[in-house]
Order: C-alpha cells, then structure tokens, then sequence
C-alpha cells in the first residue's frame, strides 16, 4: 500500500539509519499512526465473514513491531504474550516492551499476559496456552495465535498448540526488507491467515469417518466428524456430516422426533451431501 507522506518519510529516515536507530525511530515516530492503518487492513488469504478474535496468543522475539501490529488488528479483550527472558527485557529508549505493545496496540497493559519459557519450554508452551484458552472463556475459533516473532522452536510450540485447539493461525507477513540481515521495511507489513493443513489433509480424516458410517458405527462417524470441525476454519461441511451421522443414528433406533429436529438443522445447512 501507498503509505502518507509523513510516513513516506520517516520510512526514508528509516532506511538510513543502523539498526538501534531503526527501531527507536519505528517506536517514537512510525509504530502507532502506522498500526492505526494496519487495523483496518484486510486479513489476507482470510474468508470475508472470518470475525476477529476475542483474544489473541502471540509469540514475542527480539522484535516487538510483528505482536503489537497484530495485536492492534485484533484488538483483542485478553492478550497473552510468549517469550524467553530476554525477549522480555528489551526497551527502546527506556521503555519496556510490553509498554510499547500496549501503547501502540490500543490494548491496554493489563489485559497483557506475559510469560516467560526457557529455551526447551515447549510443555510450559502449551499448559500456557491450555490455561490461557480456559481462563478466556471462549472457544478456541475466537482465539487466533500468530507465532510471527520468537525463536523457532517457541514459534513452532504455539502453532501446533494452535492446530491442536483449532484456533486460527496469523502472521504479520512484509512485502519488502531491507539490508543483509533481511530486516522488514517499515510499512509493508501486513497480516495473514495461514492455511490450516486441515485444508489439505482434512479428506484423510473425512475417509476415516465415511468407514465408520459404512460399518454402521454412526456414532463414531459424528464423533469423527465433529473432530474434524472443531479444528477447520470452515467447519460447515463437516458439521453437515456430524448431522447426517446423527440422523442415521436416530434413525437406526427408530427415535422418529430426533430424526425430524436433525433433518429441519440440516435444511437450514442447505447443503446436499451424497454418502456412498
């Protein structure tokens, strides 16, 4: 995108300038009129109806520009924030990074959960987040996890936590760098869905299902199914099957009301699934 020219600007400074100074610049001058911009950005790759999060996991490196921009696109009610000792301990110009997260997200600091995981934390990782979607109160799909920054094997840890839960996976993404180091140019950052493998490997489980239904284990089929749906971004298909299931269930122990309530839940599906 075409960013303003008081931007242009402080992107052209930018570029002149070593690293510390980049990022005191970025923090002082660019982070917050430019994640006023990025909130209203598109979630790219996304479906349109995908709503926003009600909370949001983020895994925090060395760089803090990725958790703030994202968290500024969320805006979520409650924030937990990943990331090793050192991570935590940056400032820029004397000011903590979770300040500088809260001030140019909008988020307010205390709804700003830090944790701290060693460089082997991947089981802290994960009662982390266990704990953090139970406290939150909601459904895993109302929580996206972005594993932009952090060392590898923290980023990896919150994506398969993320996976396992079902919640939507981001990724503040940029479109040029600057320098050797491949350092991202301030403005052509951007947030992105990613693909869940579901997407690709989804069939393999939905095979798994039609066997049970054909073996008449109808029972196993929707608890299959709805396995399958909790962990899609777009579960309809599958929730359709879990019905479908449900309904030859019924069906089999002639329990005639259930039958009509499931087919009047699939009619509003509008959806024709073809079980061979």
């Amino acid at each position: 995108m075409k960013l303003p020219p008081e931007l242009e600007d402080v992107q052209r400074r930018w570029l002149e300038l070593g690293r510390a100074e980049q990022d005191a610049l970025y923090a002082k001058e660019f982070a917050e009129p430019f994640a006023r911009l990025f909130a209203d950005f598109p979630l790219d790759s996304a479906p349109s109806d995908l709503p926003r999060p009600r909370a949001l996991v983020s895994v925090l490196g060395l760089s803090w520009q990725p958790v703030a921009l994202m968290a500024a696109w969320c805006k979520p009610e409650r924030m937990l924030v990943i990331g090793t000792q050192d991570s935590f301990k940056k400032q820029v110009q004397g000011e903590g990074v979770l300040s500088i997260i809260a001030r140019v997200s909008g988020v307010a600091q205390e709804a700003i959960e830090p944790v701290r995981v060693g460089d082997d934390g991947e089981q802290a990782i994960y009662h982390a987040v266990r704990e953090f979607v139970v406290r939150s109160g909601t459904s895993p799909h109302e929580i996206f996890v972005d594993p932009t920054g952090g060392k590898k094997s923290i980023s990896a840890s919150a994506a398969l936590a993320a996976f396992l839960l079902g919640a939507p996976l981001v990724y503040v993404d940029y479109g040029e760098y600057h320098g050797d180091n491949r350092v991202p140019v301030p403005g052509t950052e951007y947030p992105r869905l990613l693909t869940n493998p579901l997407d690709v490997f989804g069939d393999l489980e939905l095979r798994n299902a039609f066997a049970a239904f054909n073996r008449s284990d109808f029972l196993e089929a929707e608890n299959l199914a709805n396995s399958l749906a909790d962990r899609l971004y777009e579960p309809r298909e599958a929730q359709c099957i879990a019905l479908v299931a449900r309904g030859y269930a019924a069906w089999d122990s002639t329990r005639s009301i259930a039958i009509m309530d499931l087919l009047h839940e699939l009619s509003k599906e509008r959806q024709v699934i073809l079980l061979t």
